[in-house]
Parts: C-alpha cells; sequence; structure tokens
C-alpha cells in the first residue's frame, strides 16, 4: 500500500527505494496517474539508480502496466530484475512453465528473472548475492 515514494538506509551502504505500486493497487485513476508521475520523475532523475526490481506475482501472466514499466525501463536503460513472488504457492512444475511465459512476455533472459517466496526464502540469497556484487 505504498503511496509515496519510502528509503530505507541499509547499514549506511546504500539505500532501498520503495516506489508506489500500480497493479492490483485499489486506488483512483488519478492516483495511479499521480504514481506514474511520481515514478517516472525518479527513475529519470537519479544518477545514482544502480538496479531496479520490478516485482510481479509469479501465479499471473504480466499485467499490462508491468510490460510498460520493464519496457520503460528498457527505453531509460536502467538495468532491472523481475522479481516473481509467491513462487511457494506453484509447484516446481508451474514455476518452470511460468518461467517461460514471464521470460517470453517481458522479453529478458534468465539473468534478468528470480522466483522468490518470502514465506520459504527461497532465493533471498540470490538476490543479497546480486545487490552485494552491485556495491562497488
Amino acid at each position: 500500500k505504498t503511496r509515496t515514494i519510502n528509503f530505507y538506509a541499509v547499514n549506511d551502504a546504500f539505500y532501498v527505494v520503495d516506489v508506489p505500486g500500480y497493479g492490483y493497487a485499489k486506488v483512483s485513476k488519478s492516483m495511479r496517474e499521480s504514481f506514474g508521475k511520481m515514478i517516472e520523475a525518479y527513475l529519470t532523475s537519479r544518477e545514482t539508480l544502480r538496479h531496479a526490481y520490478l516485482l510481479v506475482d509469479a501465479r499471473h501472466e504480466p499485467l499490462e502496466d508491468d510490460l510498460l514499466m520493464a519496457n520503460y525501463l528498457k527505453h531509460f536503460d536502467v538495468p532491472f530484475t523481475i522479481i516473481a513472488t509467491k513462487a511457494d504457492k506453484l509447484s516446481h512444475n508451474a514455476r518452470q512453465r511460468q518461467r517461460a511465459r514471464l521470460k517470453k512476455g517481458f522479453k529478458i533472459d534468465d539473468a534478468h528473472l528470480i522466483f522468490f517466496s518470502a514465506v520459504t526464502k527461497m532465493n533471498r540469497d540470490a538476490i543479497i548475492d546480486q545487490i552485494k556484487s552491485m556495491m562497488v
């Protein structure tokens, strides 16, 4: 239910920045438009932005807004990774089928897609390792 841009300092080393979501949020059209403007202003004005993580629900096809955001990030050369959340809710075989769908839908390769579960901590370490690798 993020409605503003929130900055979280991590060990005085870097910031994680949480921007408003747009997918399943139950907000008015005007509020969604204001979120879009806020996100665009942030993404196009941050010289220190190293990477973006686009969180999507692993159980569903990419939303039109998800695809637009991925294309937007590509257009502005913002490196990004898709994190497919709630992966624990899919069987191994279903995850493999969904991996193929997401890669095709977002036009990305395996390096840009991580299935994640907050419940089981699936791929938590992979995400942390990726963030650490950007700490230069």
